[in-house]
């Protein structure tokens, strides 16, 4: 085998690995940016969330109180009966309309509460799979409480807010700590 042979042999290999080097390069770039850019929106729909969430909740437990409301009508209704204040036909027909009325709303918060915590998991989901827990540390999540907390005291985050977003950085500091176990073990 000449020295021009072994020359051209080294030379294709490092073209070939060169370009495979390349090739690797501009996909990990690639999948950089959409990450990046995952993290990004993660992090948008999470503050969205987190502020639209409240509202939503307080929509759904109206409809709580409501059919409260109408289960204590339903009981005024029967006293009023007991007490022959109204007819039997009146009874009839009104506790009808309510028990119909009562089912609907059931059926309503039953099915919007299902929908609130399917939301509100799966964006906690996708948020926790965004934070970098590799780089995540104790004193990080301690100083994100702490701004959550000056955040709290300047009167920008509701005290509901404030304390589901403490008991997610809670998960998340209970996570750093198994990880630092398990680094040291």
């Amino acid at each position: 085998m000449s020295i021009e042979s072994i020359s051209k042999i080294i030379n294709e290999i490092a073209d070939f690995i060169n370009r495979k080097y390349d090739e690797y390069r501009e996909l990990i770039q690639k999948v950089n940016k959409l990450w990046e850019e995952y993290k990004r929106t993660v992090i948008e729909i999470k503050k969205n969330w987190d502020k639209d969430s409240i509202i939503i909740r307080s929509r759904i437990e109206q409809l709580k109180d409501e059919i409260q409301v109408i289960k204590e009508l339903l009981d005024l209704i029967k006293t009023k009966r007991e007490l022959e204040l109204i007819d039997e036909n009146y009874t009839s027909s009104t506790t009808t309309v309510f028990n119909e009325l009562l089912s609907k709303i059931n059926s309503m918060y039953d099915e919007l509460k299902i929908k609130f915590d399917e939301i509100d998991s799966q964006i906690k989901e996708h948020w926790i799979r965004s934070v970098d827990i590799l780089t995540l540390t104790q004193e990080k999540i301690d100083e994100m409480i702490k701004e959550l907390e000056n955040i709290k005291s300047r009167g920008e985050l509701s005290e509901e807010v404030y304390s589901r977003i403490v008991k997610e950085l809670e998960i998340l500091r209970r996570v750093t700590q198994a990880l630092t176990l398990l680094r040291s073990s």
